[in-house]
């Protein structure tokens, strides 16, 4: 069907030439459009008396704007239709390199190789070699370029969007001076880009991506060489011989968590948030997997976040699988011990002959009685590199996507058949989902669980076959591509030198360009205010003028904990003697200060220098009272002279208090009173504690 809107002003015509007149025709078919065009232009030329070509110009218009409205992106041949380009390019190209040879005539080519005859003739001459329909803003060296370009990004982990790529092409364009007209602003549109893709669909892809860290995506070609190098000597027993890939294992912890996962839904069309009502939580039960080279899987090891563990916690699991708790709900060093040896171990010892498990080097994994039971039991530890898991660790590779998929769909049939009131996982309910989840990845034998994924997972990472170009190939190209002489624009296609080193410095960064850390200092603002960069005294001291320096507070803290110990407490016996003993005290701090002898005393006051008295000086003391009188006297008078030391100074020849460590003094004094007469209660001699500079206790009075 051809629809010909025609809009006709008649402003030269009529006298009612301020109104539009509009035919509408229709025609059944195509190959009536000539007809119909001359009845067209013979009714409108004598009704409206304008000239046929005006006519015509519109009538052309009208069916050029309707003909690009009803142009499809996706063609589809009609049945019956014209054959148009229905050969093989391949065949074509033989049949042309035939006739050009002179082997075969143009007829027999066709007629040997099934080509349309005024086709080949056509290639033969030279003639129509571009391609059919609109032709490409870039030539195909150019696009060529942009493709190796595109998957040379994208294989150092900065792969475009189609935004990113029309901009690369208007760069492209802005630089070499061309102006295309059908773009605006020099911008090739969406639709040039997926016609691009669309050409080069061999070659180029939309994928959806997922993000990594700048840690992992540091890994180099020479890390992983010569982890491999050092994985050729652990794979080998001692007779050169190499493992057995039933000997090989490989073990990685994981998580299982309480949320199923986002599903693609049937809605309503306009609904703006598309919602499922399913219970979840952040909780997540932490297990530890375990399987060979060969597809053998062992029992998975569970931990629980608890203090302790309920017997409801492991009924209706899978054979063979320990539970354990632990306060964080983590693998630690004591849960990470119980497993190795309570589940590994046992596996190994039936194997009977030098088993090699490879992990990562976390700390929590080796202690001394997992080394240990290791070398007891021929079991050789194989590190992988740091960072390098996504690549080296067969589990990581391809066994838990698998199960974390089949674990959602398990958890998504449990929610929706559970009643309201439990509809979240709770850990009497996880054992029996969890073997559920075992039998779906790991086949329905329970005694023997296998799995095709992680015999996989270990060939690409290049452990059993052992192949480190598996891996090696992963990891983006070093070197620029060879190019071939023969082809002339291969030097243009081939991605430069100086492109490859800017993307190798953006993905393993450059250590020298790092920029000095600067330290840090707090602003001493009042509570509740706030302030600006511009409020700081920049002209000064930039914006230090207002910031507390922590150095200076911790050097007065220190200077005021330091005077505070140095203070010493004299105590005499008496108000004539304690003016004296202060200034004693003072000229022999000073006389300390000059010799350089820096000690520091505690302060102790009365009471707890006599609660620190031996029990058994008391009693001498007691016992004495019912002595003789002639016997305490006579021992008072032939000791005298003798002093006794003071609570905290001790007194030297000269008169001189030297301070002494708090222990140090207590062991001397209470050496000294052990060995020293013991002193005579102040009732029966008071003429003595005047001469005495510790005070006797009231009890003694």
């Amino acid at each position: 069907m051809v629809a010909v809107l025609l809009v006709i002003w008649g402003v030269q015509s009529s006298p009612d030439s301020h109104l539009p007149t509009v035919y509408k025709l229709r025609c059944r078919s195509a190959t009536t459009v000539a007809r119909s065009v001359d009845i067209i232009l013979q009714t409108f030329c004598t009704k409206l008396k304008l000239e046929k070509v005006d006519v015509l110009i519109s009538l052309l218009c009208g069916c050029a704007l309707q003909q690009s409205l009803s142009m499809v992106r996706h063609y589809k041949k009609k049945a019956g239709s014209r054959p148009y380009r229905a050969f093989n390019a391949d065949k074509m190209e033989e049949a042309v390199a035939k006739v050009r040879g002179g082997q075969m005539s143009i007829r027999r080519a066709c007629a040997v190789y099934g080509v349309p005859r005024s086709s080949l003739h056509n290639r033969v001459k030279g003639r129509h070699t571009l391609k059919v329909g609109h032709q490409t803003v870039f030539s195909e060296a150019e696009e060529r370029s942009l493709v190796s370009h595109i998957q040379a990004v994208s294989d150092w982990g900065y792969p475009f969007s189609t935004l990113d790529m029309r901009f690369v092409a208007k760069n492209v364009l802005d630089a070499a001076d061309r102006h295309v007209k059908c773009f605006k602003n020099n911008l090739p549109s969406a639709e040039w880009a997926r016609s691009f893709l669309a050409r080069h669909s061999r070659e180029l892809t939309m994928r959806t991506c997922q993000n990594i860290k700048k840690v992992r995506a540091g890994i180099t070609p020479e890390e992983v060489s010569k982890y491999f190098d050092n994985l050729s000597v652990s794979l080998k027993n001692e007779d050169g011989s190499n493992i057995p890939p039933e000997h090989i294992f490989n073990y990685d912890e994981t998580n299982l968590t309480d949320d199923p996962g986002v599903k693609r839904c049937v809605f309503r069309r306009g609904v703006k948030y598309p919602e499922r009502i399913r219970d979840s939580t952040k909780a997540s039960i932490s297990l530890m997997f375990c399987g060979s080279a060969a597809g053998e899987v062992l029992p998975p090891y569970v931990v629980y976040k608890a203090d302790h563990l309920w017997n409801r916690w492991t009924e209706g699991g899978l054979k063979n699988v320990r539970y354990n708790r632990s306060k964080s709900g983590w693998f630690d060093a004591v849960t990470f011990g119980d497993w190795f040896e309570s589940a590994f171990i046992p596996h190994a010892r039936r194997i009977g002959d030098r088993v090699v498990l490879i992990g990562d080097n976390l700390a929590s994994h080796f202690s001394e009685r997992v080394i240990q039971a290791a070398k007891d039991n021929n079991v050789a530890f194989v590190c992988l590199p740091k960072n390098s898991t996504h690549l080296c660790q067969p589990l990581d590779v391809a066994f838990f996507r698998a199960l974390k998929i089949q674990w959602r769909g398990i958890l998504d049939g449990w929610k929706e058949k559970c009643s309201r009131k439990c509809s979240t996982i709770t850990k009497e309910k996880f054992p029996s989902l969890l073997r559920q989840l075992c039998l779906s990845v790991c086949g329905d034998n329970e005694d023997k669980l296998y799995s095709e994924n992680l015999v996989s997972g270990f060939r690409k990472c290049g452990i059993a076959p052992f192949n480190p170009k598996e891996v090696l190939s992963r990891l983006p190209q070093q070197e620029p591509s060879a190019v071939d002489e023969n082809d002339a624009n291969a030097s243009s296609v081939a991605v430069s030198d100086a492109v490859l080193k800017h993307l190798k410095s953006m993905r393993y960064g450059d250590h020298d360009d790092q920029p000095a850390r600067r330290k840090r200092s707090r602003i001493s603002v009042q509570p509740g205010c706030s302030i600006a960069y511009e409020e700081l005294d920049a002209a000064e001291n930039g914006p230090k003028s207002l910031v507390k320096s922590s150095s200076k507070k911790q050097s007065r803290q220190r200077q005021s904990k330091a005077q505070s110990r140095q203070e010493v407490s004299v105590e005499p016996s008496d108000d004539e003697d304690r003016s004296s003993a202060k200034s004693t005290g003072s000229n022999d701090s000073m006389d300390d200060g000059d010799k350089g002898q820096k000690s520091r005393v505690k302060s102790c006051s009365k009471k707890q220098t006599f609660r620190r008295q031996s029990k058994a000086q008391r009693k001498r003391e007691l016992s004495m009272e019912s002595s003789d009188d002639e016997d305490r006297y006579s021992a008072a008078s032939s000791d005298e002279n003798v002093e006794e030391p003071q609570p905290c100074c001790s007194s030297g020849a000269t008169g001189k208090a030297s301070a002494l460590p708090v222990k140090c003094f207590y062991k001397q004094t209470a050496s000294k009173t052990a060995s020293a007469p013991v002193p005579v209660p102040a009732s029966q001699n008071s003429g003595r504690q005047l001469k005495r500079n510790v005070r006797v206790p009231s009890r003694y009075k």
